[in-house]
């Protein structure tokens, strides 16, 4: 610990040390439990260096969050030398592995006490649109035409996908080869959802979606 007090860094360094180090703590425990006094010990720093670089707690942990979510953006980017559904496939492949990684983070960034915070919620918000993008630019290669309705489906689907996640990391009762499939065969199905929402449609593929429902019969059991 002594020689890493020795060391000089420049700022760009030190912040950058503090974020990594803040990064591997949150490898251990949710980001609303990571103190001051941790990073700085970890670091071999005062906690009035820290807030030199950051301000606040709060600035620290919006930090951590942006360093999270263009980690994520970059691990997804989908191989484009491979046919759409495998890019997509591979890119919800490697999503999962950065959760697995980081469960208490991903968790915090998205269901946690601070996920309202501005500068934290900004940031998340700025992965989810940066996702959502590059989604939408290969859109027409595909020959689907952009459309408003189009972005709200990608966006549905990006919920879809941090919902399932975050239940999965908590209720382990269906396998990782699964939920990958779900989720791969969920953006074609919101993106084709309006065709598929047809009479025609449905009458061809799903017959009993253009009946009458009955109604369930009571369980003799449960009564």
């Amino acid at each position: 610990m002594a020689g890493s007090k020795r060391t000089r860094l420049s700022p760009e360094q030190r912040r950058a040390q503090l974020i990594e180090l803040g990064m591997d703590l949150l490898a251990r425990k949710p980001i609303e439990e990571i103190s001051v006094e941790d990073i700085a010990d970890e670091a071999g720093v005062s906690k009035g260096l820290l807030f030199h670089y950051f301000g606040s707690k709060l600035e620290f942990q919006a930090a951590l969050v942006r360093n999270a979510g263009e980690q994520l953006v970059a691990a997804t980017a989908p191989d484009l030398s491979l046919a759409p559904v495998d890019a997509l496939r591979g890119s919800l492949n490697r999503y999962i592995d950065f959760v697995e990684q980081a469960p208490n983070l991903y968790v915090s960034m998205l269901r946690g006490a601070l996920s309202d915070v501005p500068g934290m919620s900004g940031a998340v918000e700025k992965s989810r649109g940066q996702i959502a993008g590059r989604i939408l630019t290969i859109m027409p290669a595909l020959g689907i035409e952009h459309s408003p309705l189009l972005d709200f489906a990608v966006r549905g689907w990006i919920a879809l996908v941090e919902e399932t996640v975050i239940r999965w990391l908590h209720e382990r009762t269906v396998n990782r080869e699964e939920i990958l499939e779900l989720l791969t065969g969920a953006l074609p199905g919101v993106v084709l959802a309006p065709m598929l929402g047809s009479h025609e449609v449905l009458e061809q593929f799903f017959p009993g979606f253009s009946g009458a429902m009955e109604p369930p019969v009571p369980d003799a059991a449960a009564g």
